[in-house]
């Protein structure tokens, strides 16, 4: 599989699932943007949690709507954002396959509102413990994080990844998430940036300015690691170089 662009891991494109787009032609709006800035490969994402339940099927029903209206090289893959919740975990362990990245050993997770990250430490370890290995999704979000630097450097040596979204490095997700973001990079505690995208205007798929910034902190070669390299061994079920 050769991907000539960015691979995005983590975006809501999928039409009616979650608090993503409402219907297909928003969908594909938000599909001609990712491709008209480099995105060539996303993994649609909608959300498993308490607030959104993930249907399997019917997300499979919605990918392929999709791709009939996306653009022709833009090639589209299917995962979730796992809840780290006692319901999600159950779900998960019925058909591990069905909620991670492209069916690949990587699953997208992110906290629950004000958990306390003491309590992820479990949680994290059980994904590992069936062979799975966990992606935090936007650790600089979370307030809980913003001083937890050295546990998030903890689940790193133990086997989870971080991926951090383009907009926290801009500053559109607020001062505190960029500076965040910023230290993740510098400390290299970063092996994915996604877009975590909702819409076309206000949470848009867009990554090439992230990518200009954060090959300006870390450099260009480690920057196309995690917009793009990084990605591709997860579409491929590759461990990370």
């Amino acid at each position: 599989m050769g991907v000539k662009g960015f691979v995005d891991i983590h975006c809501h494109l999928l039409a009616g699932l979650d608090d993503g787009p409402t219907n297909i032609d928003v969908s594909r709006q938000m599909a001609i943007a990712a491709y008209s800035g480099g995105i060539m490969a996303a993994i649609a994402t909608p959300h498993c949690s308490f607030r959104f339940p993930f249907d399997a099927a019917q997300a499979r029903r919605q990918l392929k709507s999709f791709e009939a209206h996306a653009p022709e090289d833009f090639m589209a893959f299917l995962g979730c954002e796992v809840q780290l919740s006692d319901e999600s975990m159950r779900l998960f362990r019925k058909k591990p396959s069905d909620y991670s990245l492209n069916g690949s050993r990587y699953v997208l997770v992110e906290m629950m509102p004000r958990c306390a990250p003491p309590s992820l430490d479990h949680a994290l370890q059980l994904f590992r413990d069936q062979g799975f290995i966990p992606v935090l999704a936007h650790p600089e979000r979370y307030p809980a994080l913003w001083e937890q630097r050295e546990r998030l450097a903890q689940w790193v040596r133990d086997g989870c990844l971080l991926q951090i979204t383009a907009d926290s490095l801009s500053g559109r997700m607020g001062r505190r998430a960029q500076t965040a973001a910023q230290a993740l990079l510098q400390e290299g505690l970063v092996h994915f940036v996604a877009s975590d995208a909702h819409d076309p205007v206000k949470r848009p798929p867009l990554l090439i300015e992230g990518f200009r910034r954060t090959a300006n902190l870390i450099g260009a070669a480690h920057a196309a690691r995690l917009f793009t390299y990084n990605g591709l061994s997860v579409l491929r079920n590759e461990p990370l170089d």
